[in-house]
């Protein structure tokens, strides 16, 4: 289970945040148990950047994980940055899901960018699939997109007020599992 860290928005800051601060990404309390008190259980390595603009941003990235004595189960801690169980950052989601949005068919997005238009296809049936219970809890955190009901002019409306990373923070606040 990983645990998101808000506020950092680049790789860069990460990496940078994780040297000069790393007890900012120690949660409070065990995700699995309520305990807290979780040790520093070392790091993985995370390939966080799939686009491979520059050599230095295709390196993998350090992601600390942390263990709970109690229940001897571990978590991770990702930056805000970074989506849970995904390969793509946040920023290429949410530019691909606006151009899907406005019409752009998948294969001329494939052709513009990394994901491949069965990627594209796959995100954008699980944001249908998971928009009525995603839209639930946006309205709920954010009265001014109660007034939106279809899913593309809720989430246009939606990434124009906040970035879809921001968007899926919130998301995972109230406990919605992100895509």
């Amino acid at each position: 289970m990983a645990v998101i860290v808000a506020g950092i928005t680049s790789l860069v800051q990460h990496v940078q945040h994780l040297k000069t601060q790393p007890d900012d990404y120690r949660p409070k309390r065990c995700p699995h148990c309520g305990v807290g008190g979780l040790w520093h259980h070392g790091c993985y390595t995370r390939k966080a950047n799939r686009r491979g603009l520059t050599r230095d941003t295709d390196e993998p990235i350090l992601i600390p994980r942390f263990r709970c004595q109690p229940c001897r189960k571990t978590c991770s801690c990702l930056p805000e940055v970074i989506p849970p169980r995904r390969h793509y950052l946040w920023d290429s989601q949410e530019l691909s899901l606006l151009l899907i949005i406005m019409g752009v068919s998948l294969n001329q997005i494939a052709l513009l960018f990394r994901p491949s238009r069965h990627t594209l296809r796959r995100w954008w049936k699980r944001h249908r699939s998971c928009f009525a219970l995603q839209a639930f809890h946006l309205r709920s955190c954010f009265s001014s997109l109660g007034r939106l009901i279809g899913i593309r002019d809720f989430w246009l409306n939606c990434l124009q007020q906040m970035p879809l990373s921001q968007a899926m923070l919130q998301l995972h606040r109230c406990e919605v599992i992100v895509p």
